[in-house]
């Protein structure tokens, strides 16, 4: 069930299954917009014709990056993403534990062509290489050069989407922004601090049901160059971390929606009803307590 509520219990408890919201819903801006390069969008607003101040929801950053990106007929995101849970506090112990997880993915779709494409090392270091083509869902196994192939009906983009908005990578939405200026960003494997731009959010809501949960979720975005550096979203019950490594209205890997003409289909063992939010086919469900 695709709504807001459990998009955020699915963030902010870092239980990454699907079944969350779509943060693609809000209208087109009144603001020029021109492209400057592959990976760059230049941003220009518009002129107001009276003096009112209006809360600001998107900054000028992240509008130029994701909010035009998610408008587009196809994209190419390679991202690495660390999900550190915290954990409750024992009685033996005065510090929470905490466990991470990581995913290194390339995920890429061309609504266009009706394709998306998947490439995924997880934690446990298993290797993840799917691809949507015509409502069917294609499981390449690379060490056996064979792959498995079943109904996917719902289609490419809730496929995409499974592994961008509806785990808040580029989150647009139920954002009200409240800082911005420019800062240093060190990469969680690195020592090396980066010169960014920043822009700070809220995560809010108009549901009375959910806003308790919301009021402290926030969302940072880093640039460097006016391109999306990191995201780091941040709750209560945990902090996950989007390091970018390209985001992209152009696919970079035009192979990533290829079934390699030497590998072999094998068939799989009869199963129960085949669900688009199977595991094996989605990143991998972390149970926390709610």
């Amino acid at each position: 069930m695709k709504k807001f509520l459990s998009l955020l219990l699915t963030a902010a408890m870092l239980s990454l299954s699907s079944g969350c919201a779509v943060f693609r819903t809000e209208e087109e801006s009144s603001s020029e917009r021109s492209e400057n390069s592959d990976n760059q969008i230049s941003y220009t607003e518009s002129s107001s014709s009276d003096n009112t101040s209006t809360p600001v929801t998107v900054g000028n950053l992240l509008e130029n990056s994701f909010g035009k990106l998610w408008k587009n007929n196809k994209y190419y995101i390679d991202v690495k993403m660390t999900v550190e849970a915290y954990g409750n506090t024992t009685s033996n112990s005065s510090q929470a534990e905490s466990s991470i997880y990581v995913y290194d993915y390339i995920i890429a779709l061309d609504t266009q062509n009706a394709v998306a494409g998947l490439n995924m090392l997880k934690s446990d270091q298993t290797f993840n290489h799917c691809v949507i083509k015509n409502n069917m869902l294609y499981n390449i196994d690379d060490t056996t050069s064979s792959y498995t192939v079943s109904p996917y009906p719902d289609g490419e983009v809730y496929y995409a989407e499974q592994y961008t908005t509806d785990i808040c990578l580029g989150l647009t939405n139920h954002l009200l922004l409240e800082d911005s200026g420019k800062t240093k960003y060190q990469n969680i494997d690195s020592d090396k601090q980066v010169d960014v731009e920043f822009e700070k959010y809220q995560i809010t809501s108009s549901s009375e049901a959910s806003g308790s949960l919301l009021g402290d979720a926030s969302v940072i975005y880093y640039f460097k160059d006016g391109v999306p550096y990191a995201e780091v979203m941040k709750t209560s019950k945990g902090k996950t971390t989007f390091e970018f490594r390209t985001v992209s209205q152009n696919i970079s890997t035009k192979d990533i929606f290829d079934i390699p003409e030497n590998y072999s289909a094998v068939s799989e063992e009869p199963s129960a009803e085949v669900s688009s939010d199977s595991s094996d086919n989605s990143v991998v469900t972390q149970s926390f307590a709610r």
